[in-house]
């Protein structure tokens, strides 16, 4: 997002509370923007790329939302139910985001309904409070929300 243009439209704060940044890459997410920013600006700890890395095998430099991009060329992430091992690993690989300042644990659950179990998301949500971290998602599309029929 374009910071200066945020700032004349009279933002004060800019946050990806959605999709995030891959845990690993938190403290460099925010150094990137650090004496450069024009604004207020803050990340939570993916969900998604922390699957992305543990099921799909991408590097642990996924820093945006643009990153998520080069994640969707596996389907993985989406649509695999990980052994306990790797739920194991995607939390670790999420604690260590909210290690170095995450703000919250974010997920983009309406992506990968099929791969994500109720437990999971608990696990997710319980790793945030752990921090006293909110959990927020995207749920379009989870199963049972684009259902055809009369409401």
């Amino acid at each position: 997002m374009g910071y200066k243009l945020a700032v004349c439209d009279g933002r004060t704060t800019v946050m990806d509370l959605e999709l995030g940044a891959a845990g690993t890459f938190v403290d460099q997410w925010y150094k990137k923007r650090e004496g450069k920013s024009y604004i207020n600006f803050g990340t939570g700890v993916s969900h998604e790329l922390a699957r992305a890395i543990v099921l799909d095998g991408h590097e642990n430099e996924l820093g945006d939302a643009m990153d998520a991009r080069s994640t969707r060329t596996k389907s993985g992430w989406s649509m695999t139910h990980p052994t306990l091992e790797q739920g194991n690993k995607i939390m670790e690989v999420m604690d260590a985001g909210l290690r170095e300042g995450g703000i919250s644990v974010c997920s983009t659950l309406g992506y990968m309904r099929y791969g994500v179990s109720a437990r999971e998301v608990f696990e997710m949500q319980k790793l945030g409070a752990a921090y006293g971290r909110p959990a927020a998602a995207h749920v379009r599309y989870t199963p049972c929300s684009c259902s055809l029929a009369p409401v």
